[in-house]
């Protein structure tokens, strides 16, 4: 996926090539979620694979991981503004994730070798992981805005079925940045989670209208990308 972006680091936001506006947020997010359905097809006729004993266990596993790989790091470049703008701290980051995404799927893989499961299961799982791309987005969003000085952050819900802890962590409002949990982390929902963070250079703490808060995703870019 190309985005035709530039990345404005002051403000941690993109804009467009050509006439400079600031790309919506919603449609930025919805980057994500393409890329993680694109990944999950991919897991999916993977998974296909093994399924219809075309490839073994082992080979299912590497290709699984390597499509994990493409999936977290475009993520966690898309949060950070780019490949330009990682750090060494940032692929550290990247690499304490990818390393714990492998070893989620090596116990996944002993599974399928010592106790099995239904093709449903074995389905259902696999999205699980294609999900968990999204908590990498967010993972990388904070540290950026951190890293940008900004001061306050907010979660915010797009499913009116949150779990409880959602909707609280929504209900305190804006908190002091790195004070509440990311989105998939500490909630019901887990890697089903379809929370987000907003941030603010305010030095004072912001107020914002409960009627401003809206559940859902809106807008979708339909062109092919390309990264500045």
């Amino acid at each position: 996926m190309a985005l035709e972006f530039l990345f404005d680091a002051k403000t941690q936001r993109y804009r467009y090539k050509d006439s400079g506006k600031f790309v919506g947020d919603t449609a930025v997010r919805n980057l994500t979620q393409k890329a993680i359905g694109q990944i999950g097809a991919d897991l999916g006729t993977i998974g296909d694979l093994l399924v219809q004993g075309k490839i073994s266990v082992a080979t299912w596993e590497k290709q699984t991981a390597l499509a994990l790989k493409n999936l977290h790091t475009w993520n966690y470049m898309l949060g950070v503004g780019g490949q330009k703008n990682m750090t060494a701290s940032d692929y550290g980051i990247l690499g304490n994730q990818l390393k714990t995404q492998y070893e989620y799927l090596r116990g996944f893989a002993n599974d399928l070798r010592t106790t099995g499961m239904t093709q449903a299961q074995f389905q259902a799982r696999l999205q699980l992981y294609a999900n968990a791309g999204h908590g990498t987005y967010e993972r990388a969003r904070l540290k950026a805005h951190t890293n940008a000085k900004f001061n306050w952050e907010r979660r915010i819900r797009t499913k009116a079925n949150s779990c409880p802890p959602c909707i609280g962590y929504e209900a305190r409002g804006w908190q002091p940045i790195g004070t509440l949990p990311n989105p998939m982390q500490d909630c019901d929902c887990r890697s089903r989670c379809g929370c987000y963070k907003r941030f603010s250079k305010s030095k004072t703490k912001p107020q914002d209208s409960l009627l401003s808060r809206n559940y859902g995703w809106v807008g979708s870019l339909k062109q092919p990308l390309k990264m500045a």
